[in-house]
């Protein structure tokens, strides 16, 4: 069966929207049919906060598609960030023969269906909405594997990461894009998604963070041996920044917003023979002249992104006890923030401040890229950052059609791992942490985020 697919990542600061064909008659292929992006209206961090403005950005966006791609959207898929977000790591097990009569069944796909149930069924709570079942791994007969179906054991048990978003912010989302006569086939978490586009089999092996940084809310997701383990949003994005520099220099924020995107991150090379000119002169619309210093807007972005990382630092430390100078290896960078200029010198500088050893930084680029035409995707903004979350959705689809929509087979991992592996858990290695070891990690935690709330402070 062949479709037309909307992806609609609806942020705000900005509405994307990427609309793909998906042929699956002899192989699964895709087709990128338009990409567009468009300034957001009425979003405020995931909230519907002016409905018509909302409504009427959307429909814009919506329209244009209708126009340029000749014809309807056969199914909307939703992409939306807010800080009521909420995960767990769930287990449930599944008895499929008995151990007394010494006989192993099969493990079928009906099996993994039912243990996604059971699931399901563990993780409801009355004001949020189940978005996302995401099997981290299954221990057959206690012996854990990533793709259980057709081996045998006598009982399986599934540990499943669970994603969930608060309701009210689900329906109003929904019945929004519904009233403008769409269908809407599923709502989904931006950072999630782009894992599936962004992290590699190689990136199997690290501990990763994926930030996705947007212009009000920042998302995260913390992946141990391929699998997410903490996720989550926080209020603030780089309109933070852009307000911060507004204020000081009492300047528009439309203009304040342009020099955070033309500059970035700015920091003198002390090494250049050029001379370098450190301040912009700005002309206002009324007439007048201001001179800003792009040292000033790198030290404000500074402060805002520093803010951020040391929120999302607190919450793995909080939720798993993550000491994130050990437990670390990679922090991927994604979303709007991440096409600032030197925005990665920006990050990199402030794991080396807080003396974090071995931590890479890098800005998440594609690993399915190929599956879109080069020309194509020179003509827009496709395989930028900020896309990530959309093409990582037209790439569960291409996991396995059939069954993605409830995310219940083994394969559907954003990293795969075929291998049998029998090593201690994630979970059972933090258990077995010393008593000694508690202290040194708690002093150096201590220490980081003091680091982070003087810097902030200094901002």
């Amino acid at each position: 069966m062949s479709e037309t697919i909307g992806i609609l990542d609806i942020g705000s600061g900005y509405i994307k929207v990427l609309v793909s064909f998906i042929d699956d008659d002899d192989d699964i292929r895709t087709e990128p049919l338009f990409v567009d992006k468009r300034e957001s209206k009425g979003i405020e961090e995931g909230v519907i906060v002016r409905a018509s403005s909302a409504r009427n950005a959307i429909r814009e966006i919506l329209d244009s598609v209708r126009d340029r791609n000749g014809g309807e959207i056969g199914k909307l898929y939703l992409l939306v960030s807010h800080p009521k977000v909420k995960y767990s790591n769930t287990s449930v097990s599944l008895q499929i023969s008995s151990p007394q009569e010494g006989e192993f069944s099969e493990v079928k796909e009906e099996h993994l269906k039912e243990l996604s149930e059971m699931v399901r069924r563990e993780s409801q709570e009355p004001e949020y909405e189940i978005i996302h079942i995401v099997p981290k791994y299954f221990l057959l007969d206690g012996e854990k594997y990533y793709e259980p179906v057709g081996l045998h054991a006598t009982t399986i048990e599934g540990v499943y990461h669970v994603i969930k978003l608060k309701k009210q912010v689900y329906l109003n989302l929904r019945n929004l894009v519904r009233s403008l006569n769409y269908d809407v086939n599923r709502i989904m978490l931006p950072v999630f998604t782009a894992s599936y586009e962004i992290l590699t089999e190689e990136d199997s092996k690290k501990r990763i963070l994926l930030i996705d940084f947007g212009h009000t809310t920042t998302g995260f997701s913390y992946f141990v041996d391929g699998s997410p383990e903490i996720t989550g949003v926080i209020s603030g994005g780089i309109r933070d920044a852009i307000e911060i520099l507004s204020a000081q220099y009492k300047i528009p924020t439309k203009n304040a917003q342009e020099l955070i995107k033309d500059i970035g991150y700015y920091r003198r090379q002390g090494y250049s023979l050029e001379v370098e000119e450190e301040n912009i002169t700005l002309e206002l619309e009324e007439g007048d002249v201001i001179t800003v210093s792009k040292n000033e807007i790198g030290n404000i972005l500074k402060g805002v992104v520093a803010e951020i990382l040391a929120k999302i630092f607190e919450k793995l430390f909080e939720d798993k006890q993550i000491d994130i100078t050990k437990d670390l290896d990679e922090i991927v960078l994604i979303g709007g923030g991440a096409r600032l200029p030197h925005f990665k010198e920006l990050v990199e500088e402030l794991i080396e401040e807080v003396e974090i050893p071995y931590c890479l930084v890098r800005i998440g680029k594609g690993k399915y890229l190929t599956y879109y035409d080069a020309e194509f995707a020179q003509k827009g903004d496709l395989l930028e950052t900020d896309f990530a979350p959309a093409r990582g959705v037209v790439e569960l689809i291409r996991r396995g059609r059939e069954w993605w929509w409830e995310e219940t087979s083994g394969s559907n991992n954003p990293l795969l791992l075929n291998e049998k592996k029998i090593e201690p858990t994630y979970e059972e290695a933090t258990l077995v942490e010393s008593l000694e070891e508690k202290p040194k990690k708690q002093n150096l935690w201590s220490k980081i985020m003091n680091f982070f709330k003087n810097l902030i402070s200094e901002e």
